[in-house]
């Protein structure tokens, strides 16, 4: 993959020059993504092809499952906290007797 490096310097006229390089990667740094992209991004893949389904609908079903886990905890929140503005309205809370 190739990576660019951008850079402003000053040129000996003065005037801002527009630097370009290629930046390269360390050894460790390709090898580890090298190895993440063959054994973790082709998960998907290896499930659809062995159970025949294609892959784009198991990627659009796992994004899907993500927000819909998500939502689920986020709705159970809301409805905890509506429950309590409810429970507020309903019971008032009566005054002591040293508020007298």
């Amino acid at each position: 993959m190739l990576k660019l490096q951008y850079w402003f310097s000053v040129a000996e006229n003065g005037c801002l020059k527009f630097d370009l390089k290629e930046m390269k990667e360390p050894r460790v740094v390709n090898g580890l993504r090298h190895k993440m992209e063959r054994e973790w991004f082709g998960v998907l893949t290896r499930y659809g092809t062995k159970l025949g389904i294609p892959v784009s609908k198991l990627r659009v079903f796992f994004i899907y499952s993500t927000f819909a886990t998500a939502g689920i905890f986020f709705l159970f929140y809301l409805g905890l906290a509506f429950m309590l503005w409810v429970k507020d309205c309903i019971i008032t809370k009566r005054p002591s007797v040293f508020d007298l």
